[in-house]
């Protein structure tokens, strides 16, 4: 099992916002574990276009076809989370198979300097 991440040093304004993408990650890294059977997980957290986007890709079985139907309570917590902090949440299958979970918030709560930041 390898797990690579990749990320540019961001700050996160809000740690309320740290602390819901930690947590995202933190459950799509588990998933994969446990669900997908993976060789591979890549974690990248990076700003683009007005955005800072977490993804979580694997490169395992894939989703099951009775997840678009009955979500899980992780997969559930995962969207509540993002939009706790005003994000999007998606989850979806890889074009060569696995998973790929993405969660993107607006840049303005990820950038600039001020009381109550964590680096992710």
């Amino acid at each position: 099992m390898r797990v690579r991440v990749w990320a540019r040093r961001l700050l996160i304004h809000d740690d309320a916002a740290a602390t819901h993408l930690y947590r995202i990650a933190q459950e799509a890294v588990r998933n994969a574990l446990q669900h997908g059977k993976p060789k591979r997980i890549g974690v990248t957290l990076a700003e683009r276009g007005g955005q800072v986007t977490l993804t979580v890709e694997d490169d395992g079985v894939g989703l099951p076809e009775s997840t678009a139907k009955s979500d899980g309570l992780g997969i559930r917590i995962m969207a509540h989370r993002a939009a706790m902090i005003g994000g999007t949440f998606a989850i979806e299958p890889g074009p060569t198979g696995g998973t790929i979970v993405t969660c993107s918030i607006p840049a303005g709560a990820a950038n600039g300097a001020g009381d109550g930041q964590r680096a992710v």
